[in-house]
């Protein structure tokens, strides 16, 4: 099995990388240095390929949003909702509920949940999104500080746990990314606005914020864009940031349901 030498090393000197949330497609993936999948699609003989080619597999893996189909929804109870005004908070563009990361059952089926990935299905690391949920500026501000102290705390609990595996926090740009740098390995910004000027004040103050935290912490950074949302000036910046900074981009499909060939 992988060590976590080889393992960060490897992550270090990847080139390319890959997010895909449909069924199958080893082969594609095998090109790639980081394949980024959903688990639920993935055969053990696809994984094994993959990572037999070179590849590093990090399991996709929902820290806040809970979707109707997910196994885990059947075992959690009201009290595990994150609750506005009485109404669990939901993100109604993927249909989801949001879990309260205050929830030791809700972050204890999150621990189960991923040791399975990491250690009975021997993925690489996980990949953890929805956590920047607790960043939502919807959220008061008290809830929203007791939310990212919890996700701060989680992601020290996974390491602490898998100390052998990899971490990619997928973004949390603000403030929490300050606070998780020294537990993970990389920092994945996913379709950034580089088409509105209004925010290229703020992007501006991120790359330097990443810069920051790079130099520190040792982290890679993923940029990852979708064609449907990313316009031709917004490809270049980003294929720009990308050179300026050594960060690693992948160019998807909507919704991380194709494998680019090339």
């Amino acid at each position: 099995m992988t060590n976590t030498i080889d393992r960060k090393q490897k992550f270090i000197e990847a080139r390319t990388f890959v997010v895909y949330y449909g069924h199958g497609q080893a082969d594609l993936m095998s090109r790639r240095d980081i394949a980024i999948v959903e688990p639920a699609g993935q055969t053990e003989q696809g994984l094994r390929d993959m990572q037999e080619s070179g590849t590093l597999i990090f399991a996709y893996v929902s820290i806040t949003e809970v979707p109707v189909y997910d196994p885990l929804k059947a075992l959690l109870r009201d009290g595990d909702y994150l609750k506005l005004n009485g109404k669990i908070v939901s993100n109604e563009e993927y249909e989801t509920m949001v879990a309260d990361l205050r929830s030791s059952n809700w972050t204890g089926l999150l621990l189960h949940r991923i040791g399975g990935y990491l250690r009975n299905s021997n993925y690489d690391g996980i990949f953890m999104d929805t956590i920047s949920n607790v960043e939502w500026p919807s959220l008061p501000a008290g809830m929203r500080a007791e939310q990212q102290a919890a996700a701060i705390e989680l992601v020290k609990r996974i390491r602490k746990l898998h100390p052998n595996h990899l971490i990619i926090q997928n973004n949390g740009l603000e403030t929490l990314c300050v606070e998780t740098a020294p537990y993970i390995d990389g920092i994945c910004w996913e379709n950034p606005d580089f088409v509105h000027p209004e925010t290229y004040s703020w992007h501006e103050t991120v790359r330097k914020r990443l810069k920051r935290l790079v130099a520190d912490n040792d982290l890679r950074i993923l940029f990852l864009q979708e064609k449907s949302v990313t316009s031709k000036n917004g490809l270049d910046s980003a294929l720009e940031w990308v050179k300026r900074e050594n960060y690693l981009h992948y160019l998807s499909a909507s919704h991380y349901l194709e494998v680019d060939s090339n």
